[in-house]
């Protein structure tokens, strides 16, 4: 009783409390991929309008630095002001890279963007656990494809992490309920009978990826870490031991929380038939991908090692290419964003900065069907 009586005081307020956790958490995964925030580097920046270009780097690093103060405040002094700041200073900084949309900095702002919209803190709750239920249920509803089963739980889980050779189409099938327990995960939030169940769940699903893809198994990318130790705690706060009142009347008559549904509940369907973004939408690990292999004779010397190209793709009319997404992960250390204006300013970007490389780019896209197409 005593030690409570002198935290501080959004300690005792689940909903400052989240917040200081989300920037916490932001503050971790932006410091870990600085150099999306900035445009001194090697890959090609992909603002939302070609205008943009002409805005200097140091713009780029005046918004990250007001970016990182802005969510240091906010972790011990959270309040609607400052997550107002960094609200802003994150969408200015997203408008002049398409990269910096990745998956936790959507969730990020649409989180930050309940608690600064949303005056009644049970409205603040409702909005969250919206957004997590849909994160849920439609990451597994994008992993019930033939690539997660056969790139991420054949190949990444069984083989690369478990070390498990060869495997017989049973347990490599294995895979698609691993893609319906997170659906369940994500239904069993809605319900007061299953909420605890799927919480539980939800923690053991985050435990086994930082196991599988953190420093101790594939160190797969610099994102996952901070992603995988927030999420359980929101969970947990947010769902265990706690009520979901969707069924009153009166909480839809709050715009925001029908703007977070039609995000994160209805807008992720679209993106099922090629209609809503991939990186909106939930789509973790899903094992559906989106790469460019460039084929030149004559690799320029900054990318002439194994972290940029792979050997003997089928998706590229070259024995040696350069990889994009491994480009992506080395420099920007995060996924490339998979756009039809992200793939032709990178293909820009290389005409120009090699005008004298001859070079031929292959796009495969599993998300939009396209298998191999070459871009010009």
């Amino acid at each position: 009783m005593l030690l409570k009586n002198y935290l501080p005081a959004f300690v005792k307020d689940k909903n400052k409390l989240l917040i200081s956790l989300l920037a916490l958490f932001l503050l971790m995964i932006q410091s870990m991929t600085y150099p999306l925030w900035l445009a001194g580097r090697n890959f090609p920046l992909v603002p939302i309008q070609d205008s943009f270009t002409i805005i200097p780097a140091s713009v780029h690093l005046i918004l990250f630095v007001l970016i990182l103060l802005a969510l240091f405040v906010l972790v011990i002094y959270p309040n609607k002001w400052v997550a107002s700041l960094a609200l802003l200073f994150e969408l200015f900084s997203c408008m002049l890279d398409q990269n910096r949309w990745q998956p936790w900095e959507y969730f990020a702002l649409c989180m930050l963007a309940a608690f600064v919209l949303i005056k009644d803190p049970q409205k603040q709750k409702l909005a969250w656990q919206i957004i997590i239920i849909g994160l849920y249920f439609f990451s597994g509803v994008n992993k019930c494809n033939p690539q997660f089963v056969l790139n991420v739980w054949n190949g990444m889980i069984l083989h690369q992490y478990l070390g498990i050779e060869h495997s017989s189409i049973w347990v490599i099938r294995l895979g698609y309920l691993l893609a319906l327990l997170e659906v369940l995960m994500g239904v069993g939030l809605l319900f007061k009978r299953f909420r605890k169940y799927a919480v539980l769940l939800i923690v053991a699903m985050h435990l086994f990826n930082l196991a599988f893809l953190g420093p101790l198994g594939l160190n797969f990318i610099y994102d996952v870490i901070p992603w995988n130790m927030a999420m359980p705690i929101f969970s947990i706060v947010l769902f265990y031991n706690q009520s979901f009142v969707v069924e009153k009347p009166a909480n839809w008559k709050n715009i925001y929380i029908i703007l977070m549904a039609l995000l994160w509940w209805i807008a992720p369907f679209f993106h099922l038939f090629g209609y809503w973004q991939k990186f909106f939408s939930a789509d973790l690990y899903s094992g559906k991908s989106a790469n460019i292999y460039i084929c030149t004779d004559t690799i320029p010397p900054y990318f002439n090692s194994n972290k940029y190209v792979v050997f003997n793709s089928p998706h590229a009319d070259c024995s040696k290419a350069i990889s994009v997404f491994k480009w992506g992960l080395a420099d920007i250390r995060v996924v490339f964003y998979p756009s039809s204006k992200s793939y032709h300013a990178i293909v820009d970007y290389w005409k120009k900065k090699y005008p004298d490389n001859r070079a031929r780019f292959y796009l495969y896209d599993t998300d939009n069907k396209i298998i191999k197409q070459e871009l010009k």
